[in-house]
């Protein structure tokens, strides 16, 4: 096994999206350049986030794989009986993963930390839920009503909008008829960040 040490960094980092301004060159070189590491992140996974252990080039962090536990019958997380299911829901859970021998992050003992992802997935009803709002400059929305919102506008009564064509806001001119995007996430993901104590 070879061990490699970088002894200059001056051509280390990630490309400046402002340099240079012409936007030719952004779609000559830097989508290429994106489409290059997506494709070696795709192949990684493929190669590396499989049972088997030793595989060649899957040494790369310090640990292959990070722990991942789900639970398939978790019951329904909200009230008023607002899911599909109050049983048959699913939780994904990291655990408590340490900075250091987890993740690799070589720090001090006073600057290590946990970090535990969680994501709970529990299908709601929308009937009894929505309501349809004529907007002048996107058309027909459909409101979501799972509780009140505080945004930047100001508070709201209802928790999410969408067009009812499927597709998504469109920015500047134009209109979402065409650009179809039909699966939406409501809710929140929840983080939890532990300072060692040692």
């Amino acid at each position: 096994m070879m061990n490699e040490v970088l002894l200059k960094g001056t051509r280390c980092g990630y490309p400046d999206r402002n340099k240079p301004g012409d936007p030719s060159k952004e779609l000559t070189i830097l989508q290429p350049y994106y489409a290059e590491g997506a494709s070696r992140h795709l192949v990684y996974g493929q190669k590396c986030y499989v049972n088997e252990t030793n595989i060649d080039g899957c040494n790369l962090y310090i640990k292959p794989q990070l722990p991942l536990f789900a639970e398939r019958n978790a019951s329904c997380p909200f009230g008023d009986g607002i899911c599909k299911n109050e049983t048959g829901n699913l939780i994904l859970d990291t655990g408590y993963l340490d900075s250091n021998s987890d993740l690799g992050i070589n720090a001090p003992p006073k600057h290590r930390f946990q970090l535990r992802i969680v994501h709970q997935c529990a299908p709601i009803k929308t009937q009894g839920f929505t309501t349809t709002f004529n907007d002048s400059e996107y058309g027909t929305l459909m409101r979501y009503h799972y509780g009140a919102a505080n945004t930047s506008r100001g508070n709201i009564n209802f928790t999410y909008t969408l067009p009812v064509n499927g597709g998504f806001l469109p920015s500047g001119e134009g209109t979402s008829v065409n650009i179809p995007r039909l699966d939406y996430g409501i809710g929140s993901v929840f983080s939890r960040l532990n300072h060692a104590t040692n």
